[in-house]
């Protein structure tokens, strides 16, 4: 939810426009950047109910671990939970920080990130629809959007 789903938005309609792939995401993230919104959303998972503001929702199969390079990295997947992580209400400057402290295997430490491990759990918005990423692709979701996980629900080929 947020940044990312909308840069790919922004990306497929230059492509569309005839703007060469590279070209097309560089602007879409500079554009988002400049322009980013901030979805005002309630996690429901149960007995916990939590209000946030943030610019980004991401929402992961398996244990992401925020250790390691590129903004979670999962460490597992089929663990029977789901990993939940936000960014808190920051602002430009602050996602640019959040950018260079993942690169510096820093983010963990950033107060402004915050990581759940939960096995279900429901996302509100005020929207009635909003836009989510699904494996880089683009779904107009009605909300409240509902996540669960089923343990071992899958098998996982795994090349040798």
């Amino acid at each position: 939810i947020g940044l990312y789903s909308r840069i790919v938005l922004k990306r497929e309609q230059r492509e569309m426009a005839g703007v060469k792939r590279l070209f097309a995401f560089s602007r879409a993230v500079v554009s988002t950047l400049i322009n980013f919104k901030k979805y005002k959303i309630q996690i429901n998972s149960g007995n916990i109910v939590q209000e946030r503001i943030s610019p980004m929702v991401f929402v992961g199969n398996g244990d992401y671990n925020l250790n390691t390079v590129g903004i979670a990295k999962r460490r597992k997947p089929g663990q029977g939970r789901l990993s939940l992580i936000l960014f808190k209400n920051p602002s430009r400057l602050g996602l640019i920080s959040i950018v260079l402290k993942d690169f510096l295997n820093l983010l963990q430490d950033d107060k402004n990130v915050e990581q759940y491990f939960l096995d279900k759990f429901q996302i509100n918005t005020p929207e009635k629809q909003i836009n989510v990423a699904c494996d880089g692709e683009i779904a107009l979701l009605q909300t409240p959007l509902v996540y669960s996980c089923h343990r071992n629900a899958m098998n996982i080929l795994k090349s040798q």
